[in-house]
Formats: C-alpha cells, structure tokens, sequence
C-alpha cells in the first residue's frame, strides 16, 4: 500500500507551490553515492487545494507564462530543491504541493497522438536554443518555449531537451525527462539504475542472466522465441516487459546503454561538473508507430500572418506525463521468473535446511503520520522497502503478453518462521542501496500499471459532452483531497476512501476490507492494499454548482449509484470526505435517509444518481440527456460561488 509522503526539501509554509520542471542530475549529490535531479516550483495565487479546479483558461495562461505587460512576475524557489533520482516516478510537472505534500496537479489536458518508431522524422531542441521564428516575430530570439507562453524554464533550465512533433497546427512538446519518466524510470530501482551508471553494469541490479541458477530458471530467448527474463528481488513482476525489452531487443538496448553515454559526454561538453541533462529517447524502433495518452497545458496561443499575408494560429501542447501507450505488436511473449520466486516445480523436494529468504519483515508508518522523503542519505540496504507514492500509467490496446515462467526444481521447507515484529518507519530514502551507518529505510516510488477505471471514463466523457454541446456552463475535477486522501486513477486526481484519523482500523488495517479496490499480496509476499477510489466533479449547470462523486468498483461489482451533492455554500471538502465515510460504512448502498440526514443539518443536499446508458453502442456509453434531467431538478440549489 503506498503511503503518502513528505518531501523535506519542499517549502512548508502554508502556501501552494507547484512543479514547473524537472531537470539537471547530479551525481554524487551531497556525501551520498546517489544521483539527484532538480526541481523548480512556483507558487500559486490560491490559499487553499478547492481553488484549484477554477485556474484554467485565462488565469492558468497567466499561471504558465509571462507576458510582457499585465501579468504578475512568476514567484519561484530562489533555491531550487534537489531530490533523489529514485523519487522521479513520484514526480511531474503541474504537481501542486502545500507544506511538503501532494495534494492535487493544476488542471490539465488531454491529448493522444502516435510517435514514430524510432522516432524518424522527429526534431530535438533544447529550451535555451534559438530556432527560426514564425513569420512576422519581431521579439527577439524565438525559442521552443518563450517567456509568453512557459516562464522561468527556458532561461533555468536552457540545457534541457525536448522532442517535438508536429500535427497540423500544434506543436507537442514532451521533455526527455518525461520521456526517461514513462519509458525508463517507473520504478525506483529502474531510475537508479539508469542515472548511476551504464546499462551494461546497472541491469544486474534489476535482473539476472546467471546460467545456474537452482531454480533452473534462466533469462533467455526459448526455442519457440519467448523472451525469458529472471528477475531480481525488488523487481515486481509488472516491469518484466521493460526488464525484457532493454536485455533482449538490440535497439532498445541500445537507447537503454546511451542514457548515461549522453550524460559523460554532456558533462565533458558544457563542463557543468557533474551536471547532466534527460536525453531518453523512445525505446522502440521503427517498424511501429507508438500511440500515446498524455496530460499537458494547452500554452498561449500565438497568432500572425503568413507569406500569403493569411491568420495562422499556433499552438503549442506541453506534455506533463505519458499515461498511456502502446506496445508494439511485434514483442513477442515474455516468461518471467525471479531470483527469489517461491512458487513450486513440478516435483518439489523437501528438505530441513533454513528458508533461503526470511519472514517479509512489516514496516508502518510511525503514528500513520505521512512519511518523510530524506534526500540526503541513502537507502539502507538490510532494510524492506516501503512504498510510498504512486501514479498510474496502462496500455493502449494490447499490452504486453505475460507468462510465468516455470521452475524446473524447488524445496519445500519446515513451517514458516513466527512473523517479524512490526516496527515503525517515519523517514525513507529513495537513493542508492549502502550499507552506510548514516543510511536511513529504504523508500519505493512507482508508475503503477493498471487497467483504466471504465466508468470513471464514461463519467468524464458524458460531461465533457455535455459541456462541449453548452448544455452545462462547466465541468471539471475537484482535486482538493487532502493528506492521504489526495490520489491518482490513470490521468484523473481522485479521492482515496482512506481510514478515518484516529481510528483503530487505521492503526491495523484490516487484511480485506471494502474499502480496498484490490487486496492479497505483492510478488514478493508483502500485503498489498489499494484503496478504493472516488473520482469528485464540479459540475455548473443552469448557473447552480453540485459536486458529483463517483465510487470506483471491482471487476465483480456491478456498480454504485452516484451520488451528487447540491447547496455546498463554502469547504466542500469537508462534505466531500463526510459524504464518503457514510459510502464507506455503508459499502456503497442504503444510505439515502441517513446521508441526507446528517448533510440536512448543514443545508446541503444529496441526489443519487442511476447509471443509464445508450442503447445499441459500443462501447458502453452514459446517455447525457438522463444526466442533464437529473441535475436539473435541482435547479433551485445554492448558485455557483
């Protein structure tokens, strides 16, 4: 279960501050053997997180960029903070922070479009290059992004690089780093491995080629042209497929191996010490196209006239995060082991020998308070890894074809050893693995895989419909979850239906529970635990404001009603979070009388909303009209603030 954290080295004071950009490693940093990146934040104009989902259009433009007159002078961090390399699965531009936490992102867009394999066709610049301007531009050098359309970056950060591709007439603009982010480091140990040193040395910290391995288990491609891959300990098995791509495909261990080239030559070119820039390149070569999913901002617009004296609008699409892609049709199959798998061969032998692995030892947050990211000290090596902070990414279409990969022998021992002693754990460090005095626990962060929530989609895109038909004024997500509520599902900031503060489930969370999306236990024997979700919608209708809550189901449920809250005059969260402990103390049903009860007093509202879908389409699609009649009987609600 990933805990919520506290980054150390972000402000704690009270304000909103936001990640503008993430760039520039450094090895080694400080007295630790671990490489660290650098994060600019900026701070926003809002006191508190329910202000977030109003920055858009206008006031994010202003957020974003700086025009020459009217807009405010950006407020940054005079003193950048710098994090551990294995904390970048965690991060990503437009994440919003108060007081250390993540509480939410700024409001973003979406947009899918294809990479070229191999990236044939495509241009890199970096920030601070000139490149040739647009017709009729007479402010000075024109760069990929300019202080009108994304301040503060290209003049801080004028090493690091993009990829850019052209559609029609946007310009998508995705940094290498987020490109090292989906494609490379979506595991702590995969960020390690590929900022500490080259691929050809670095892997064995995440799988294992040795020929004699007892298990009989062995990374090879099969006589029926399976790639067989033998994973390390703290590899989950989800990452087999980037594991096998990077030590079977020649042209991804290629990009895999000039990551770290990149970066000593960078560092002998513009002799930054030991700086280096992101410069991870598209892993897949050029026999397939590769579709991707992104979040972004949508920058301002830029208008002129061409050579035929005609209005050409510009506009450029900075891509913050990769949530979903493709995988080529051409890999084939991919059989996974690991070096400490405990699954049985056909014809186990028993034996009185010790357990080559011992008990998983359990780790818990100290008073359940959020843990703290320590950034200048590695990670103790003796230690379990605890998992803290998470995004999402999934596939496209077919993901990748996974097998397990079956033992040719195995033991079976006497009973299990009693389980050890729980221990709490109020400080985690991402970085290279020592056994250093001064180390402190290890810390995981992770890119998640996991299948999309359908009927969240289905929500968003019935508003998103409606909106587009200007049948309702606006719609957009509420991300004011705070502490360890504030979550992510795919690309949407969710609610979590964590515990209650200070209750006893909190303390000991229970094995199953229905607040738990997903429960059993992770490839290396610890407890997983995944929290329910609810996706929060600000909805504007008719010049009233609901708040419409969506509850994430399992594959075997069929689904909740919905519930959409009206006369919310001010704190929304806190209805928000009420209105989700009686869903959860009451497992998604019969709660209509004593919910409405316990808001009555307060003046708000709760509808409940069935599902109703169009018929004869595929796929499965809400029908807009039933939800636009259902908001509308409560056209007497409290208006929009």
């Amino acid at each position: 279960m990933p805990l919520p954290a506290k980054i150390l080295e972000f402000p704690v004071d009270g304000r909103f501050w936001f990640v503008k950009w993430i760039d520039e490693f450094t090895l080694p940093h400080l007295g630790t053997d671990s490489a660290s990146v650098k994060v600019i934040l900026q701070k926003l104009p809002i006191s508190k997180a329910t202000e977030l989902s109003r920055l858009k259009d206008d006031a994010l433009l202003t957020v974003l960029g700086q025009r020459s007159k009217g807009d405010p002078e950006p407020e940054v961090m005079q003193r950048h903070p710098v994090v551990l390399a294995g904390l970048l699965p965690a991060l990503h531009i437009g994440a919003v922070f108060h007081n250390q936490e993540h509480i939410g992102d700024l409001p973003s867009a979406s947009a899918t479009f294809s990479i070229p394999g191999g990236e044939v066709g495509l241009e890199e610049f970096t920030l601070g290059q000139s490149i040739p301007p647009p017709a009729n531009w007479t402010w000075g050098p024109y760069r990929l992004l300019n202080k009108f359309e994304y301040s503060v970056v290209p003049f801080q950060m004028k090493h690091s690089k993009c990829l850019v591709i052209e559609r029609e007439n946007t310009s998508f603009i995705i940094p290498r780093m987020t490109m090292f982010k989906a494609f490379y480091g979506m595991q702590t140990i995969f960020a390690n491995a590929f900022s500490h040193g080259s691929w050809p040395e670095r892997m064995y910290t995440i799988l294992s080629d040795e020929e004699n391995l007892e298990s009989g288990q062995k990374t090879e491609i099969t006589a029926d042209g399976k790639w067989g891959i033998v994973l390390q300990t703290k590899v989950k098995d989800q990452y087999a497929c980037w594991a096998a791509l990077y030590y079977h495909d020649e042209y991804a261990r290629t990009r895999a191996t000039e990551i770290y080239s990149l970066a000593l030559a960078q560092r002998r070119h513009y002799d930054t010490k030991p700086n280096w820039y992101a410069s991870a390149r598209l892993p897949f070569k050029e026999s397939e196209d590769v579709r991707v999913q992104v979040r972004g901002f949508k920058l301002r617009e830029w208008t002129f006239y061409d050579e035929n004296n005609q209005k050409v609008v510009r506009s450029k699409f900075l891509v913050t995060e990769i949530v979903k892609h493709s995988w080529p049709s051409w890999i084939p199959t991919i059989l996974h082991g690991r070096t400490n798998n405990n699954e049985r061969s056909p014809s186990p032998i028993a034996t009185d020998a010790p357990r080559p692995f011992s008990q998983v030892e359990v780790v818990t947050s100290k008073e359940q308070k959020p843990i703290e990211v320590d950034n200048n000290h590695d990670a103790d090596s003796s230690t379990t890894p605890t998992d803290v902070i998470s995004a999402e990414m999934s596939f496209l279409g077919n993901g990748p074809k996974l097998e397990k990969m079956p033992k040719k022998s195995s033991k079976t021992y006497g009973p299990k050893t009693p389980p050890k002693e729980s221990r709490p754990v109020d400080k985690v460090s991402m970085g290279e693995l020592r056994n250093k005095g001064d180390a402190v626990d290890q810390g995981a962060a992770e890119v998640v895989i996991r299948d999309a929530e359908k009927r969240f989609g289905q929500v968003m895109t019935a508003f998103l419909t409606l909106r587009a038909e200007k049948k309702i004024a606006d719609v957009s997500v509420e991300s004011g979850a705070s502490g360890k509520r504030a979550g992510r599902r795919g690309e949407l900031d969710v609610w979590q239906f964590f515990f209650p503060e200070g209750s006893a489930e909190q303390s000991r969370p229970p094995a199953r529970c229905w607040r738990y999306i997903d429960q059993g236990l992770d490839d290396d024997g610890r407890r997983r635990r995944t929290y329910r979700t609810a996706l929060v919608l600000r909805v504007v209708v008719d010049g009233q404001l609901h708040y419409w809550i969506e509850i994430e189901c399992r594959k075997t449920e069929t689904g909740f009603r919905s519930i959409v809250l009206s006369d919310v005059s001010s704190s929304p969260e806190v209805y928000i979070a009420a209105s989700m402990e009686m869903v959860a103390n009451h497992k998604g049903r019969n709660m209509d009388a004593k919910l409405n009860e316990a808001l009555g007093d307060h003046g708000v509202t709760a509808g409940f909303y069935r599902h109703q879908y169009q018929k004869d389409v595929s796929p499965k699609a809400l029908d807009t009209e039933y939800i636009l009649n259902f908001l509308q009987t409560y056209k007497y609600a409290a208006p929009e603030e």
